[in-house]
C-alpha cells in the first residue's frame, strides 16, 4: 500500500493538472485509495469520500497515518453494518452504512423442486486458508446420507497453493468426486449454480459483509453461516437460513443437515431468503451514494 501511495504520489498531480476541471469530487474505495483521494483532495481543493468494508489492517506510524487521513473526509461509507460499527470505533467519527447489492435472483417451487434431483450444497469463496474451506469439506464428510439425499459441494474460484490442500483433504476422507472443483464462474453461469443449490455454506469463521450470502439468498438458496461478523447482521437465525455457534464446527454441521432432511424448512427458509434478500438492491446502494456525494459538493458551492 505504502508503495502504491509514493507511486501514486509522483504520477497522479501531472495528470489531474492537465485534468483537474473535469473533477468535483474524489472518491476512495478502500486501502489505499482513501490516501489517494486525501492527496488529491489537498491538491484540487475539493471535497473527498472514503468508502470501506474494514478499518484498515495496519500497524504503528501508518496507522495513525491512515486514522488521520480518514478523519479529514468529508464523508465516509462502510459496507454493512459491521463494517460500519468497526470503523466507527477504530475511527472515532461517523460512518454512513452503505451496503453492497445484489440483483434480483430467480426463484419459485419449480426450481427448487429441481434442486433435489441433483442434490448438492455450495461454496463460493477465494481460496485462501482464513475462508476456511476445509469447513465444507469436513461437513460433507460427517453428513448422514442414510437419512438424506447424497449430497455433493460444489467449490468456486481460481485455485492456489491452498486448493491443493484442500484436495488433499479429500482424498484423506475418500470424498472422491462427490466434492467439486470448479474454478473461477462467470456472473451468469455462477447463478445458475446458486439457482440449483439445496445449501450455501459461508465458512469464513470473520467476514466483514458476506456479499456471497446475499448472492445465494436472492436465488432463493437458505444459508448457514457463523453467527459472527458482517453475517449476523444478514441471516436472520432460523427464518432467513441458520447462524452457527462461532467454532463449533458440528453446531454448523447440524444447521446443515436440518436443511437438507427437512424438505419444507428448506423451502420456508428459501422462500424467506429470497423475499429478504429485496432489501439489498443495487440501486439502493447507488443512491445512498448518489444522495450524499451530491450533497457534500452543493454545501460547497
Amino acid at each position: 500500500m505504502v508503495l502504491a501511495t509514493l507511486c501514486f504520489a509522483l504520477a497522479f498531480p501531472a495528470y489531474c493538472l492537465l485534468h483537474s476541471t473535469y473533477y468535483n469530487f474524489f472518491f476512495g474505495s478502500n486501502q489505499a485509495a482513501p490516501w489517494w483521494a486525501f492527496f488529491a483532495s489537498k491538491m484540487f481543493k475539493k471535497p473527498f469520500a472514503v468508502y470501506l468494508n474494514y478499518p484498515a489492517r495496519l500497524k504503528g506510524p501508518l496507522m495513525v497515518v491512515d486514522k488521520f487521513i480518514v478523519k479529514q473526509a468529508n464523508t465516509c461509507f462502510a459496507d454493512g453494518k459491521f463494517a460500519r460499527l468497526m470503523c466507527e470505533k477504530t475511527y472515532g467519527r461517523k460512518f454512513i452504512n452503505c451496503p453492497g447489492g445484489v440483483d434480483g435472483g430467480k426463484f419459485s417451487r419449480k426450481i427448487w423442486e429441481a434442486r433435489w434431483r441433483d442434490p448438492y450444497i455450495l461454496i463460493t469463496n477465494r481460496h485462501f486458508p482464513a475462508k476456511r474451506i476445509d469447513y465444507g469439506i469436513k461437513i460433507l464428510k460427517s453428513l448422514d446420507t442414510g437419512h438424506m439425499p447424497p449430497v455433493t459441494l460444489k467449490i468456486t474460484g481460481a485455485q492456489t497453493k491452498y486448493t491443493q490442500t484442500l484436495k488433499k483433504l479429500v482424498k484423506k476422507y475418500e470424498l472422491g468426486n462427490r466434492v467439486k472443483f470448479l474454478d473461477l464462474i462467470a456472473d451468469k453461469d455462477l447463478k445458475t449454480l446458486y439457482r440449483g443449490a439445496l445449501v450455501y455454506l459461508y465458512t469464513a469463521p470473520s467476514e466483514d459483509f458476506g456479499l456471497g450470502i446475499l448472492e445465494a439468498m436472492a436465488c432463493g438458496v437458505p444459508p448457514v453461516a457463523w453467527n459472527n461478523a458482517g453475517p449476523k447482521y444478514i441471516v436472520e437465525n432460523g427464518k432467513t437460513g441458520f447462524l452457527a455457534k462461532p467454532g463449533d464446527l458440528d453446531n454448523f454441521t447440524d444447521k446443515v443437515k436440518k436443511l437438507l432432511v427437512s424438505r419444507r424448512m428448506n423451502f420456508k427458509m428459501a422462500l424467506a431468503a429470497h423475499v429478504y434478500s429485496g432489501e439489498y438492491p443495487w440501486d439502493a446502494h447507488a443512491r445512498i451514494l448518489e444522495h450524499n456525494i451530491k450533497g457534500e459538493i452543493h454545501s460547497l458551492v
